[in-house]
């Protein structure tokens, strides 16, 4: 524990706090996350098509770039509306 936060710490201090980190999130509910984003994070979405490596199937991507503090609110607000992005 004691060596995560160290590099945690580290991390931080090295690349800084207001950097910011770009995300792609798959998922069926896309739209839903889409608006979570924008509405409770203040953050806008790009949404793009997407296909399956394996299923060949079309898919949404949504491509969201936000700050290192944001990254942990943004996987609550995906988790709680799909926990299987």
């Amino acid at each position: 524990m004691t060596y995560y936060i160290a590099m945690k710490t580290i991390d931080a201090v090295i690349q800084g706090l207001d950097e910011t980190k770009a995300v792609i999130i798959v998922s069926d509910q896309y739209e839903e996350i889409s608006d979570a984003l924008l509405h409770r994070l203040g953050r806008g979405t790009t949404k793009l098509k997407g296909k399956g490596g394996y299923s060949d199937e079309d898919t949404e991507v949504i491509y969201a770039v936000v700050t290192r503090l944001e990254v942990t609110k943004l996987k609550s607000i995906v988790f709680n509306i799909d926990h299987n992005a």
